[in-house]
């Protein structure tokens, strides 16, 4: 959640130490992502992290996964528009 005074790339930076235990670079924001029915807006951002280095509060693992193999996840609706997003910056 955005703290009182804080954009939305503070709180992105703020939630990935957290989160993660590592310091990132915001990049470009990507776009926002809506689920109207569910109420959900997703604002998505290109940051740069480490390769290595996590200390992971709340998850059990970090995974790096080519994006030409990402659809084999599970992953929710929102996650899957980000994922289009993606595809159009990348080469193929």
């Amino acid at each position: 959640m955005v703290e009182e005074g804080e954009c939305d790339a503070g709180c992105l930076r703020r939630k990935i130490r957290e989160e993660l235990g590592v310091s990132c670079s915001v990049l470009e924001k990507l776009g926002e992502f809506e689920d109207p029915e569910a109420g959900i807006t997703l604002v998505a951002y290109l940051v740069d992290l480490p390769e290595e280095g996590y200390k992971l509060a709340s998850h059990r693992e970090v995974r790096w996964v080519y994006l030409a193999r990402i659809e084999r996840y599970q992953m929710p609706p929102l996650d899957r528009e980000i994922v289009k997003k993606l595809r159009t910056l990348t080469r193929p």
